[in-house]
């Protein structure tokens, strides 16, 4: 899988992307996480407007296979964590948040890591 970023015209595929994911966590039992139409269409236009939107593009197609927001610097949700502790507090860090891939792609975690973790060695990831 190649990553790069997304643009407004991905935006049609990312929708659909994530709402099969969705559907994939319902399926699974997953009923508490993006409740309520989370993340919706804004949440990905600003994601791509302060350019941390990326797709993951199938390499025989070229095709969005999966999306996910990559976001260095200090994020809020973080702060705090119960139950455990980062590994490295101190170093700079970056978050990776709304990952979603087709049911059929594979490797998409490892994609996506690969990126991350080519950017920034600290990564933040529920």
């Amino acid at each position: 899988m190649r990553p790069r970023l997304a643009g407004t015209a991905d935006i049609p595929q990312v929708m659909d992307i994530i709402s099969e994911a969705r559907g994939i966590m319902r399926s699974d039992g997953n009923m508490d996480q993006w409740t309520d139409g989370y993340p919706d269409r804004n949440t990905v236009e600003e994601d791509i407007r302060l350019g941390r939107g990326f797709v993951l593009c199938d390499e025989k197609d070229g095709m969005p296979v999966a999306y996910f927001a990559y976001i260095e610097g200090k994020e809020p949700t973080y702060a705090k964590i119960y139950g455990g502790a980062w590994l490295d507090d101190e170093k700079p860090y970056a978050v990776v948040h709304r990952l979603a891939s087709r049911k059929d792609a594979h490797g998409v975690f490892d994609a996506m890591m690969a990126f991350a973790t080519s950017r920034c060695g600290n990564i933040r990831i529920d």
